[in-house]
């Protein structure tokens, strides 16, 4: 605790507040209530929602593909891992194993298989894995397993489990491509010709096709990693997130790269749709996919943020219009639709939690922003690897 203050009218009235949290008592210290945080439903104990204190510097937000009421948030230091069960009314920890620091960064779900990544400034804290549904969570770390020791260098990023063969899962590690066959406890590397890899989005309409974003520009398989094509693309940020339409068409965000903005690949060419210097996250409409959100984040080491909020289309990206009504912050690290309700969308902030928003099908705008890129990269795949 670093602050503490008293009821200049009640001496048994005491707060205090830290970091994380904050405390009061009204019998003088005999027992104290968390004020920054309530218990929706008294019979769940473990189950918590928070009252907006909190300053979370939020990674990563996913629904569950199959259950609408489950959801999944992550976020850095002892932020790491919650989950939902009540459509985003409270939620559970799954952080302390084996200790509650580290930061999440990802999760992937498959059957009852679920996988997250944890560590962050260069350490990794190991990949967690639980094949119960997410009741319990283990988390594999050391050579033993194929993967660096806890709190060693090789902070993990992305990972992705393949649907239709839950115990088949791929995580980056120290920004290379790792390989698991069996639910997460051995992996071995998947040779790339990369130097870097960074982040993983599947389509999801075929889970065994899948991308990863690269310091060379992204890489697609078809067919599970057997195998892995270049398809080129702009230089993308280990940061900046990704995602694949219903189409299959992969939406990737440049962030301050030196052409930045939002780039879309459909099958040979790619597109840039906006030249936006702090495109971070791109989610799309699951049943619609001209519908697409855009955040944009930028980092709190100065006075002015220049991330500019949420940016939405519902033209299939010509025109973009923002919405930020309502937002305590700009900074969004990623924001998400709902996948069983295309009207709900969540921001994930960096620095202050997490925000739900209602964005209605029938709501057509001609958006105020337009970019239109004289020139389309056409791609042709290439083999990578041996």
């Amino acid at each position: 605790m670093t602050v503490a203050s008293f009821d200049p009218k009640d001496s048994n009235a005491i707060y205090l507040a830290g970091s994380e949290f904050a405390l009061r008592t009204l019998d003088g210290g005999s027992t104290f209530t968390d004020v920054t945080a309530l218990q929706p439903d008294s019979s769940n104990p473990s189950a918590w929602r928070g009252r907006g204190y909190s300053g979370l510097c939020s990674i990563w937000f996913a629904f569950h593909p199959t259950d609408p009421a489950r959801s999944f948030l992550l976020a850095m230091d002892a932020g790491k891992l919650w989950q939902g069960r009540d459509s985003l009314k409270s939620w559970t920890y799954h952080g302390h194993n084996p200790w509650p620091w580290g930061g999440g960064n990802d999760i992937a779900i498959a059957g009852q298989n679920l996988y997250a990544t944890f560590g962050q400034h260069r350490s990794f804290q190991g990949i967690g894995v639980s094949t119960d549904d997410g009741k319990t969570f283990d988390v594999i770390h050391g050579e033993d397993h194929g993967l660096p020791k806890q709190g060693s260098c090789g902070e993990p990023k992305g990972i992705y489990a393949v649907a239709s063969n839950p115990s088949e899962v791929f995580a980056t590690v120290g920004d290379k491509l790792l390989h698991s066959i069996d639910s997460g406890q051995n992996w071995k590397r998947v040779s790339l010709d990369s130097k870097k890899q960074y982040l993983i989005a599947g389509d999801p309409k075929n889970p065994m096709r899948f991308f990863v974003s690269t310091d060379d520009g992204f890489v697609m398989t078809q067919d599970g990693g057997k195998p892995f094509l270049s398809i080129g693309g702009p230089g993308s940020s280990w940061r900046s997130r990704l995602s694949v339409d219903s189409n299959g068409r992969l939406l990737a965000c440049s962030w301050r790269g030196s052409s930045p903005g939002r780039y879309r690949y459909d099958a040979g060419p790619w597109t840039r749709l906006l030249d936006e210097n702090f495109a971070f996250s791109v989610s799309v409409d699951p049943t619609d996919p001209t519908r697409i959100a855009l955040s944009t984040s930028d980092d709190p080491y100065h006075d002015v943020t220049g991330a500019s909020g949420i940016w939405i289309s519902t033209d299939d990206g010509k025109s973009w219009s923002q919405a930020n009504d309502g937002l305590g912050m700009l900074r969004g690290q990623v924001v998400t639709f709902n996948l069983h309700n295309a009207e709900e969308l969540v921001l994930s902030s960096f620095g202050g939690g997490y925000y739900k928003g209602n964005w209605p099908r029938t709501f057509k705008h001609s958006g105020t922003r337009l970019f239109v890129d004289p020139a389309i990269q056409k791609v042709e795949p290439k083999p990578q690897g041996n």
